[in-house]
């Protein structure tokens, strides 16, 4: 490639396909909205379905910015490689504590609120880091590949360490933390508190400076913005749903993992056509 992911401009067909993937998203939350609270059928096995792709797709798409990063010398990479290893940590740290999947309470002694502070954690965290990365869009690479590798480990395995610490200090909290799901995994006592809007306002604020800061000119912008979106509707479903297992319940679940997968499905994109493009080279 010419240019860098964050430096390469999205073609009319990439920014049509990134307009249809928002429409479809925007779309479908409407029509789920009237009917967010319908009760669903408990499906226990779902959630380490869904909580396990979820940490692959993230694990996998922060080694790739990671990649980017060596190659490129671009620290915007690392900050964004750290975001999505941060994800990828709390999201499996979330599935642990989950109620009902390993034990009735969770793994590591946690409580039945544990998982819902995770889940708010990976969600916010997410939207943060990628505002973050805004602040390196612009600095010059760095050139000299000891330092490009010291930086980037340091700033990738403090946001692993960081992801760590701040999942034990929930667990170890449990008993301090506001409780925000009651009994039966009804969000009444979330969606009528304070973390509920703090939450949906990070994320909207997230998506509004990113589209403002970016103007949504290169193909990373494109698909970082429908993974924030993605988010955002996660956090409106779920907010929305009333309880687990409701129709909003699963409609934010498969929101989330388009925000896990956005970024991943255009870097394997782009890895096959450099591909191509390298072996039309050689031909």
């Amino acid at each position: 490639m010419q240019a860098t992911l964050i430096q390469l401009s999205a073609t009319r067909p990439q920014r049509s396909a990134a307009a249809a993937a928002a429409a479809v998203l925007l779309c479908a939350a409407m029509l789920v909205w009237p009917y967010a609270t319908v009760q669903g059928t408990a499906a226990p096995s779902f959630m380490p379905i869904f909580v396990t792709s979820a940490t692959l797709a993230e694990g996998l798409t922060a080694y790739l910015l990671w990649t980017q990063y060596r190659v490129w010398g671009r620290f915007i990479f690392a900050v964004l490689a750290s975001g999505y290893a941060f994800a990828s940590v709390t999201a499996a740290a979330h599935l642990a504590v989950y109620p009902g999947v390993f034990s009735p309470t969770g793994l590591f002694g946690a409580g039945d609120q544990t998982s819902i502070w995770l889940w708010l954690l990976w969600r916010v965290a997410f939207a943060l880091f990628v505002t973050a990365s805004l602040a390196t869009r612009s600095r010059a690479p760095i050139g000299s590949h000891e330092g490009r590798n010291r930086r980037g480990a340091l700033t990738i395995w403090g946001s692993v360490g960081l992801s760590i610490v701040l999942c034990a200090a929930a667990v170890a909290a449990r008993g301090v933390l506001p409780n925000l799901v009651s009994d039966g995994g009804a969000y009444r006592h979330l969606t009528a508190g304070p973390v509920a809007l703090s939450v949906s306002a990070i994320g909207l604020a997230a998506l509004g400076i990113y589209v403002s800061v970016t103007r949504l000119r290169t193909l990373m912008d494109l698909w970082l913005a429908i993974a924030l979106l993605a988010g955002v509707i996660d956090v409106t479903l779920t907010l929305g749903s009333g309880a687990r297992y409701s129709v909003g319940w699963y409609a934010a679940r498969i929101a989330s993992m388009i925000s896990a997968n956005a970024v991943l499905g255009m870097l394997m994109s782009e890895t096959s056509r450099t591909y191509r493009q390298l072996a039309e080279a050689h031909r």
